[in-house]
Parts: structure tokens; C-alpha cells; sequence
């Protein structure tokens, strides 16, 4: 069955598409009037710019000395001399000056003839005495009629220099614009014609670049007016709407009536219908929302009992999703510790004394395991069993921290940590549910914690989870303990003692490479050897327990009360949940 597709569109797109319409007519309508309105005042402007140009050339030729009658000798003599080529140097320092193409001045001889009197053009210009030979064309109207009538052109110019023949219109076509000036003699007759050109690119850049610049302006305008009208519109009216809307689909969906509410505040301040609605739907919300504040306070209250990261492993938002049954296989670093001494301390206390111990040391080891993203799951007395989801890092910083933070309290931590698949799920009854992990990492990590004291470790780890660590050996104060084996499942579980902040520290540093030696030796199941290197660490450090159980395993493998093939120093025999 074909889906049909529906596309929407909301208020506040349809209003700004309506505005954003008219915005672009306006626009469109004022870059067209004032387009004209820049073209035609250019013009004018280089008509009067051009003419007066002329006039002040006309001018300034009399203040050089040539007047009406050096003109005439000039022009029937046709001989340049030094005086000449100065007045003809001062002419192409004026045309520089006001950025002329050309600056000349014509000496009709008859009708239709005429010769150059003196051509300052910027290239390709005439000599004293040659013809001007398009002076009888229809081109050289404006200049005839100067010198007929006495008078200025009253309007430029325009001759095409580039571009197709033809009366139509061209794109390539490219014109000079011309002003003429006569000059007369005494009685107020015309002996000559200057005339000064400039290329219309020139006008057209002008143009254009006020043509940009209003438009720049006039398109800010209307883009600042139509955005003004938009965030007006948008902040009066569709945005209340839209909370309106948003705050009734929560209600619909079920979620805080406080929320609800709180998307309705800034309507309930109205004064028209929109304020009315809001202010109904807020008493109906505050009511709803004091209520749902009391669920979350219990739901609150819950999560104090479960650890959050198990919230993130079932996937599940609040307690009221657990469902018996749920569950969920996960790589998971857990951490069991818990303070050495408190088997040996909590005995002789009361009950009451008993609680106030467990509550301190755990006051100590809790928040090392939530600082650094950990989840405490599960208390056996004073010992923590905490898990971290792919953060083996994570575990070891907390662990040593929530060692230092009992040595502050005269106590020393034991600690096991492992990494590996773990199942967690919800067991029990309908009427009581439990969250339970089942998986024989709990089981590695709480040997871990147990056998630590025997072997005068602080902390203990698994190689698995330390292969997890960037630069482990590098950054902590580590060695190499041997293997653990696991009888229920028949493996090797590599285990390194972390010594960071132990009282053995530079013991445990001075004699590492003879210790890990000896290690390395017994694993190749070269016992003799093995022995001679466990031997030399008790030499520099007589209480190395760990060096002390090697050295007597060795001694009873040689004895033959050991089996030869033995390469592990510990074995986990009880059954592995």
C-alpha cells in the first residue's frame, strides 16, 4: 500500500514565507525605480561635468598665451614649436587630472573640413595641421553645431567605439562621451572647438557602484523591517502559540504538569483570549503537577536504592519499568573492596557501633567509585561491589582513591578488580523484585579482595582489565603476580599487584625486576631457577609474602609434593555464580 506524503507547513512558516514575499516585491520594486533614478542623475551629472570640464580647458588655454590669434597662425602655419608643445604638455597634465580619454581642440577650415589644432588624447593622437576626416559625418554633428552656433553642447556626446554596427542594441558595445566648448574670438566669432571625451566604462562603474551601494542599503532596510516584523509577529503571537501547543501535547502524552504549566506562564500574563486559555490550562496543570512531583519524589527515593548505571543496562527510565525477568549481558570492570581490617574490627563492636563503622568506611569508598562514573550496586558490610560499563580506568583510579581516603582514617583498602561479561537482570517475586548480577567476575573480583592481605597487596587486577588501561605499567607502580586458576572454568586469569600508596612501595619498586624474574622463571616451569631469584628478593625485602609463597612452591614442586607442571600461584576452586 503506497504511503501517501503530506508535508507541513505551520504557522510560523507561513507567515514568514508571506513576509519574506512581500519583502522581495518591495524590494524588487525599489531597486527598479531607483535604478533609473541613479542613471539618469549620472547622466545629468557627466553632461554638466563634461561641459564645465571644457569651459575650465578653454580657460586655462588663454592663461597659457594662446588666443584667437596665435590659434590662426598656428593653424595656417602648421608648425610646432617649443611654445606649442608646452601649451600641448599642460593639456595632457589636464586630461591626467580630470581623467579625460581624450582633450583636443578642432580648427574648422570650411563647411565640412576642419584640421587638429592641438590633440592631448591618451593614445593615438593627431598632429597639428592633419584633417579631421570625419568632421563632415553625421557623428560630427555636435561638434559643427558648437562652432555654428557659438554655444556649449547642451547634452553629451555618445559615439560607439566597440561593438556591432547597427541601431539595435548590443551587449559588447562600448561608447565615449563627448562635451564641446567653442572658442571665440573678440567679436564673438567661433575660431575653434574643444572638446573633451571620456569613456562611458567609467560612468558605468560609478553607476554601478551607487547602484550597489543603495541597493546594499535599501535591501538592509527591508531585510531589517521584514525581520523586525517576523520576531514581532513571531514573539506575540506564534511563539505563545507554539508553547500553547508544546504544553498540550505534553499534558496529552502525560509528562510534569509542572512543565505543562511552566510552558504557559508567559501567556497566562495576556490580556486577551490567548491569556484566558492559558491561565485555564495553568490551574488545571498546578493541580496535575503536584501531584506528579510527589511520584517523582518517590521515584527519587528509589534510585537511592538502585545504582543509576542500572538504569543505563536494562535500558529502563524509572523504577516502575523493572519488569521480572529483565535482563541484560554486558562487558562490564567490576570492583569489590573493602577495608582490610574490618573483619577483624567489627566483631568486638556492638550493633549500634557496628552500623556507625560500616556507614564511615563506606562514607569513604562510595564516592570514589560515583566520582569517577562508577555504580555501587551492592553492600556486604563494610565491602562495596561496584561496576563501571567499559571504563577499567575508571575502576583503578577509584580504587586507589578510596584508599587514600582511608588511610586519612587509619584504614587500608583491599581491593579486586576484573573485566568481563556479566549478566544482570531482575529476580524475585512480583510482590519482590531484586536487581542480582550472575557471573563469576563478582566471584574473581571478591577472591581478588580476599587474598590481597595474605599477599600484602592494596589492590589487585586482573590482566584483563589492565590490558584495558593506555599505558598501565607506565603510569602506575605495578607488578606481575602471577596467574590465578579459575578451576571452574579451567583458564588463567593474569593478576598484577598495584602498589600505589601501599606501606611496601619501595620495597615492592626496589625488588620488581627480581620478583617478575622469579614469576616469569616458575611460569616456564624452570622451578629451580625460580627459586634462586625468589630467594634473592627476600634477600633485600624478608617480608615479600607473595616472594615467601612463590619460594615455598618451588621448594615442594622440587620436593615432588607439588605437581611439575604447575604455573599458577593461586587457584579459585569454589563453584562460580
Amino acid at each position: 500500500m503506497k504511503k501517501e506524503i503530506r508535508f507541513k507547513f505551520g504557522l510560523r512558516a507561513k507567515l514568514t514565507g508571506i513576509f519574506i514575499l512581500f519583502g522581495a516585491m518591495i524590494l524588487g520594486a525599489a531597486i527598479l525605480f531607483i535604478r533609473d533614478m541613479v542613471n539618469q542623475i549620472y547622466v545629468e551629472y557627466y553632461n554638466e561635468s563634461l561641459s564645465d570640464i571644457a569651459e575650465t580647458a578653454a580657460v586655462h588655454l588663454k592663461t597659457l598665451g594662446i588666443g584667437t590669434v596665435e590659434m590662426h597662425a598656428y593653424a595656417q602655419s602648421g608648425a610646432a614649436d617649443e611654445r606649442y608643445e608646452m601649451v600641448l604638455e599642460a593639456m595632457q597634465e589636464m586630461r591626467e587630472r580630470f581623467e579625460l580619454e581624450s582633450l583636443y581642440i578642432i580648427y574648422p577650415t570650411g563647411e565640412y573640413t576642419a584640421a587638429w589644432f592641438l590633440d592631448a588624447s591618451q593614445k593615438d593622437a593627431q598632429k597639428l595641421g592633419d584633417n579631421v576626416n570625419d568632421y563632415a559625418d553625421y557623428e560630427s554633428r555636435h561638434v559643427r553645431r558648437a562652432y555654428e552656433t557659438g554655444e556649449a553642447s547642451k547634452e553629451m556626446d555618445w559615439t560607439r567605439i566597440v561593438g556591432n554596427g547597427g541601431d539595435g542594441e548590443n551587449e559588447n558595445a562600448e561608447y565615449i562621451i563627448s562635451a564641446y566648448y567653442p572658442i571665440k574670438d573678440a567679436q564673438g566669432n567661433s575660431v575653434a572647438v574643444l572638446g573633451v571625451d571620456k569613456t562611458e566604462l567609467e560612468m558605468k562603474k560609478k553607476i554601478n557602484s551607487s547602484l550597489a551601494q543603495v541597493t546594499r542599503m535599501i535591501f538592509l532596510i527591508v531585510i531589517l523591517s521584514t525581520v523586525l516584523l517576523i520576531l514581532f509577529v513571531q514573539i506575540d503571537m506564534v511563539r505563545p502559540i507554539r508553547r500553547l501547543k508544546r504544553s498540550v501535547q505534553k499534558f496529552g502524552e502525560g509528562e510534569s504538569g509542572m512543565q505543562f504549566a511552566d510552558g504557559m506562564r508567559s501567556a497566562d500574563r495576556r490580556r486577551d483570549e490567548l491569556g484566558e486559555i492559558a491561565r485555564t490550562f495553568n490551574r488545571m496543570a498546578d493541580q496535575i503537577g503536584r501531584h506528579i512531583g510527589e511520584m517523582e519524589e518517590l521515584s527519587n527515593a528509589y534510585r537511592k536504592l538502585l545504582p543509576p548505571g542500572i538504569f543505563q543496562i536494562l535500558h529502563k527510565k524509572s523504577i516502575v519499568e523493572f519488569q521480572l525477568g529483565d535482563q541484560a549481558n554486558v562487558d562490564l570492570t567490576v570492583l569489590a573492596m573493602e577495608p582490610k581490617e574490618a573483619g577483624h574490627v567489627m566483631p568486638g563492636l556492638s550493633s549500634e557501633q557496628t552500623f556507625q563503622y560500616i556507614n564511615d568506611m563506606l562514607a569513604q569508598t562510595v564516592p570514589a567509585v560515583l566520582e569517577q562514573g562508577g555504580a555501587a550496586w551492592n553492600f556486604d558490610q563494610a565491602g562495596v561491589y561496584s561496576f563501571f560499563q567499559n571504563a577499567a580506568p575508571n575502576a583503578l583510579d577509584a580504587a586507589l582513591s578510596a584508599g587514600r581516603r582511608l588511610q586519612k582514617k587509619g584504614e587500608r583498602i583491599a581491593a579486586g578488580i576484573v573485566k568481563g561479561q556479566v549478566m544482570v537482570g531482575v529476580a524475585g517475586h512480583e510482590a519482590r523484585m531484586n536487581v542480582i548480577s550472575i557471573s563469576e567476575q563478582t566471584n574473581i573480583a571478591a577472591f581478588f579482595m580476599r587474598i590481597g592481605a595474605k599477599y600484602q597487596a592494596s589492590v589487585l587486577i586482573g590482566r584483563s582489565a589492565a590490558a584495558q588501561i593506555p599505558g598501565f605499567e607506565k603510569h602506575y607502580h605495578v607488578r606481575f603476580l602471577g596467574y590465578l586458576k579459575i578451576s571452574a572454568s579451567e583458564r588463567l586469569e593474569g593478576v598484577y599487584d598495584v602498589y600505589d600508596g601501599d606501606e611496601e612501595r619501595r620495597n615492592k619498586q626496589r625488588t620488581k625486576e627480581d620478583f617478575e624474574r622469579g614469576v616469569l622463571l616458575f611460569t616456564q616451569q624452570k622451578h629451580r631457577e625460580a627459586r634462586e631469584a625468589f630467594i634473592d628478593v627476600l634477600r633485600q625485602c624478608r617480608g615479600d609474602s607473595a616472594a615467601r609463597e612463590y619460594l615455598g612452591l618451588c621448594n615442594r614442586v622440587l620436593a615432588g609434593e607439588e605437581r611439575e607442571d604447575r604455573v599458577w600461584f593461586e587457584e579459585l576452586r569454589e563453584r562460580l555464580a
